[in-house]
C-alpha cells in the first residue's frame, strides 16, 4: 500500500504546476504505476482533466488499477476473479464514478512525443481545459529519428517534453525507471545519476521524485495485516 499521493500536494513540493515537468522514477516493482493511479484519482475526483499515454500498461489495466484502489479491492484478487459478493458490489457501484471521470487513456503503441502532444491538444480542446498530462513512461516513447545513438534520443525526448508542457501550460508527469547501478548505492536509495539513459531527464526536468521500498531490497516482508512503507525521495 503506497500512501495517497494528492495532486496539490505534490504541487507544493514536487513542482508538479502548469509548464512544469515532473519525473516519477524508480526501479521495477518499487510503486511507481501505484502512485501514478494514485495522483489520477486525486486529479478527477477534483473534477480535474487528464490525459495519460501510457505505453506500458494497456488502458484496461490501468482502469483496472484505479478501481481495484477505488472499491479496495486488491487488485490480485480482480485478476482472478477469486473476491466476495460485497467486493463485486463495491467494484460495480465504483465503475460507475469511474466511468464519468475526465481521464482519457492513450494505450497506441509506439507513440512518439509528437502523437502524444497533438492527442493532449486535442482533449485540451475538448475539455477546454487540461490539467495534467502523464506519460507511461518516458523510456518507451519512439524516437522522432532512429539515426541517433540512445542518449541523444532520450535527451531529444526530455527537451520535448519541457516544450510540450510550456506550450500547452500544463503540468508534464512522466514515468522513468532507473538503472541497475541503484542498487550499489547506499541503502540502495536512487540518486539523480541513476535516471536511465540520459542526463538530459535531470538537466530539463524541474523536480524528480523517486519511489523506494526498503523492504524489498532487504527481502523482509511487512507483518500480517500491516503495510509495506515506501519512501518517496524528493
Amino acid at each position: 500500500r503506497l500512501l495517497n499521493v494528492g495532486l496539490s500536494a505534490m504541487a507544493s513540493c514536487m513542482g508538479l504546476v502548469a509548464g512544469g515537468v515532473t519525473l516519477l522514477a524508480g526501479r521495477p516493482s518499487q510503486g511507481k504505476s501505484a502512485a501514478l493511479v494514485s495522483i489520477l484519482r486525486y486529479v478527477a475526483r477534483h473534477r480535474l482533466v487528464a490525459y495519460c499515454a501510457t505505453l506500458e500498461m494497456t488502458a484496461m489495466e490501468l482502469t483496472d488499477r484505479i478501481l481495484s484502489a477505488e472499491a479496495s479491492v486488491p487488485y490480485f484478487r480482480m485478476l482472478s476473479g477469486n473476491i466476495s459478493a460485497e467486493q463485486r458490489t463495491a467494484i460495480i457501484d465504483r465503475s460507475c464514478d469511474v466511468a464519468s471521470w475526465n481521464i482519457d487513456f492513450d494505450d497506441r503503441p509506439g507513440m512518439t512525443l509528437a502523437q502524444i502532444s497533438a492527442s493532449a491538444r486535442r482533449q485540451k480542446r475538448r475539455h477546454g481545459r487540461l490539467d495534467l498530462l502523464a506519460i507511461d513512461y518516458l523510456q518507451l516513447v519512439t524516437p522522432d529519428s532512429e539515426k541517433e545513438n540512445r542518449v541523444e534520443q532520450l535527451d531529444k525526448i526530455a527537451r520535448s517534453c519541457k516544450r510540450i508542457a510550456r506550450e500547452l501550460q500544463v503540468p508534464v508527469l512522466g514515468l522513468v525507471q532507473v538503472n541497475r547501478q541503484a542498487t550499489d548505492n547506499a541503502d540502495s536509495r536512487p540518486r539523480l545519476q541513476n535516471l536511465k539513459g540520459s542526463g538530459g531527464f535531470e538537466e530539463h526536468s524541474d523536480s524528480v521524485v523517486f519511489v523506494h521500498r526498503p523492504a524489498w531490497y532487504k527481502m523482509e516482508k511487512p507483518a500480517t495485516g500491516q503495510p509495506e512503507n515506501a519512501e518517496i525521495i524528493v
